[in-house]
């Protein structure tokens, strides 16, 4: 596929409210229905908007869907849709002082719960499954919006086609 400068790869938003995150792996973009995969321009970072959350972390906005950091280096796995593809890749949370310390009475969680670690390595080793129940899912959202088009139109062909032969029928006596 050729690389267009224009596009927006790690799908990230520049605005007052981004901020600067690491990707913690390569991106990559699933075009055609998933049967195309391309790697994606590496870049080292992306810019992305974020909210913080006193006590739990900071959402942070990719695409259409948001993810919470937890902890500082939390790899978190991105799998979202935008313009008919899927992207995946990841992002490291930063220190959480650093992106909300200097909100008036924002508190950061205050200690890493082991669960959020082995519930990170378990996403890291199901990410392909992932892509693919994603895939699968997106298809089939856009086969059934599809056939309901195609539903549509039939009712529309069979609605004038039936006025046609009533305007025959009206002509003829």
């Amino acid at each position: 596929f050729p690389l267009l400068d224009n596009e927006n790869y790690a799908l990230e938003k520049y605005s007052s409210q981004s901020k600067c995150f690491d990707h913690g792996s390569i991106w990559e973009q699933y075009i055609d229905q998933c049967h195309r995969k391309r790697r994606v321009i590496p870049q080292a970072a992306g810019c992305y908007e974020f909210e913080c959350i006193s006590y739990k972390g900071f959402y942070v906005y990719i695409g259409k869907e948001k993810y919470l950091c937890e902890y500082q280096g939390q790899n978190l796995t991105i799998i979202t849709a935008e313009y008919d593809a899927v992207y995946v890749g990841t992002i490291i949370c930063p220190d959480c002082q650093i992106i909300c310390g200097s909100l008036n009475n924002f508190q950061c969680p205050s200690e890493i719960n082991k669960n959020h670690v082995q519930r990170q390595q378990q996403q890291q080793s199901d990410i392909r499954l992932s892509v693919q129940n994603f895939c699968t899912r997106s298809y089939e959202y856009n086969q059934s919006s599809m056939s309901d088009k195609t539903n549509q139109l039939h009712i529309i062909l069979q609605t004038i086609f039936l006025f046609s032969i009533c305007l025959y029928i009206r002509k003829g006596f």
